[in-house]
């Protein structure tokens, strides 16, 4: 049990701290095991990337997990300072993250590109949140204009996933099937009817999306779509110390008319992070008026400042976090090339002469 306890009616306890209100679990608010299993598989399919960062950087085991556990923390620093909203990965945003990315080369430049982007995203979050700019634009903006971004940003995502290669290419039956059994278990109104009587029904709703995706995943082994996993039993040791070699502080910063090339890719992310944040408050406002047992507090503005706080402390510590959402090796010359040291292979014993 939590040391506070909410009233009904009333907000979940908080701690204030300036625009943030601090919640911590076991004090401010109980473990729910729905929720605990939910983040549980989700951190097991974040590992899934640690394969790619190998690839693509050339990191150790040991140091992708690393960046994968440091990347799943800053992911908690919205429950943990006042937004009732979970963090999630951008999908529509990765094509333009890929175009953006589509020249560096693999090493410093790639690392020092992604750190310019969320470097720009973390200014801009941060402005139109102690402006207060990002609250009025979600609040008063026309509807139509509304639609048209989360229309345009869900063409998008679909897009990304059906083009040649990608996961519905690839894996069909599983995709499918996991994508049908969504909409089903968490939109269907006829299974909401259903899990009000049915006691199997109300677990699997409790449990979200997991559902669908463990059955997803077993239908892609039973189908090959998936190999099926080599278990072996270790105990993995992150190296903390070792991915100090893939930062701004070891691999340098580019020069200042660098983040120009930003600018645009960052504007865009914001504005398929503004779609987000529209349907955030969309489901809390709606949300209110069934459920009177509890009062929500979702403030734009504060969601701005949290997410750009997280963007910092990400392109400092885990900036190659966002590296994998390349398909492959650059097949074209280096972006940075007019203006920082010729290309070459990079290792991280080159990291202590990196510009």
């Amino acid at each position: 049990m939590p040391i506070y306890t909410r009233a009904h009616g009333q907000e979940q306890p908080y701690w204030p701290l300036g625009p943030f209100k601090i919640r911590l679990p076991l004090v401010h608010y109980r473990l729910e095991l729905p929720e605990f299993i939910q983040g549980m598989v989700m951190f097991v399919v974040g590992l899934g990337l640690i394969p790619l960062l190998q690839q693509t950087m050339g990191m150790s085991f040991e140091v992708a997990l690393a960046f994968v556990i440091t990347f799943k923390v800053f992911m908690l620093a919205g429950i943990a300072l006042g937004v009732p909203m979970f963090p999630g990965f951008i999908t529509a945003g990765i094509p333009i993250v890929l175009i953006y990315l589509s020249d560096c080369e693999p090493g410093p430049e790639a690392v020092q590109a992604v750190f310019a982007l969320q470097l720009l995203v973390f200014a801009l979050m941060t402005v139109l949140g102690v402006t207060r700019l990002g609250g009025k634009l979600v609040t008063n903006l026309p509807k139509f204009i509304k639609a048209g971004i989360l229309i345009g940003a869900g063409i998008a995502a679909l897009l990304g996933e059906i083009s040649e290669g990608e996961s519905v290419v690839e894996t069909p039956v599983s995709i499918v099937v996991g994508a049908l059994l969504s909409f089903i278990f968490l939109f269907s109104l006829s299974f909401r009817r259903l899990a009000e009587k049915n006691k199997l029904a109300r677990l699997i709703s409790s449990y979200g999306r997991i559902p669908p995706m463990l059955i997803a995943i077993a239908i892609g082994w039973a189908v090959a779509e998936y190999p099926r996993p080599d278990v072996e039993c270790c105990i993995a040791k992150p190296d903390f110390v070792g991915m100090f070699s893939y930062t701004p502080f070891a691999v340098g910063l580019l020069p200042a008319e660098v983040f120009l090339l930003a600018i645009p890719t960052a504007i865009i992310a914001y504005v398929i992070a503004f779609g987000n944040m529209v349907v955030g408050n969309e489901l809390t406002t709606n949300a209110d008026k069934v459920r009177q047992d509890e009062k929500i507090d979702t403030s734009i503005t504060r969601l701005h400042l949290v997410t750009g706080v997280r963007n910092l402390a990400v392109a400092l510590l885990a900036p190659p976090r966002r590296w994998p959402d390349r398909s492959g090796p650059p097949d074209t010359p280096p972006c940075w090339n007019a203006i920082s040291r010729a290309a070459k292979p990079w290792t991280p014993s080159m990291a202590a002469s990196a510009p």
